[in-house]
């Protein structure tokens, strides 16, 4: 059975909203790179068309949400986008010398406005490990076992300050991975 593909680019000006979502069977997988524009009105038009013709209406959930970074023209629509949707895991670019004050209070500001709930896995991406090794059998993992092995290991090590209810976050050193079998 081959997986299909759907792809939007919204016109929201300056800033940035990409929608996509993979279809296999009866599975989807649906995902957002950045919701944010210096303009609010045609942002909100978007994720008003989003919502009414993008995403299955027996789910009402985002897969997988990218923040590239916190720049208001990426990241402004996110409050709206949460309003209508369950948004089960987000991945955040992660640098490991990132101020774990200005993380604390990214995470929390996303928690106050909805972006973040109980369901929500925190990912943050800290890149490929140098590997000089030339594999060509390159068997990419599952996200569900990414998340599993990463749960384990990072579980106790992640102690952010002034969350008033901690979460796990999950830290991935693979850029790749597969989302169906």
């Amino acid at each position: 059975m081959s997986t299909k593909g759907e792809f939007v680019t919204y016109p929201v000006g300056q800033g940035l909203f990409y929608a996509g979502k993979l279809i296999k069977g009866y599975k989807e997988f649906n995902f957002i790179y950045d919701c944010g524009s210096r303009q609010k009105e045609p942002l909100i038009k978007c994720i008003t068309e989003y919502k009414s013709s993008f995403v299955s209406t027996k789910t009402k959930e985002i897969d997988m949400l990218v923040i590239s970074h916190f720049d208001m023209d990426h990241v402004i629509g996110l409050k709206d986008l949460a309003k209508y949707f369950i948004i089960k895991r987000i991945f955040l670019p992660y640098l490991k010398n990132i101020n774990i004050n200005l993380l604390s209070y990214a995470l929390e500001t996303l928690r106050h406005y909805k972006v973040i709930s109980r369901w929500t896995k925190v990912i943050l991406i800290s890149g490929p490990k140098d590997d000089n090794s030339k594999n060509n059998d390159l068997v990419l993992p599952s996200l569900d076992k990414l998340e599993s092995e990463a749960y384990k290991s990072t579980k106790s090590g992640w102690r952010l300050r002034k969350l008033i209810k901690p979460f796990d976050i999950l830290v991935f050193d693979k850029t790749h991975f597969t989302v169906f079998d």
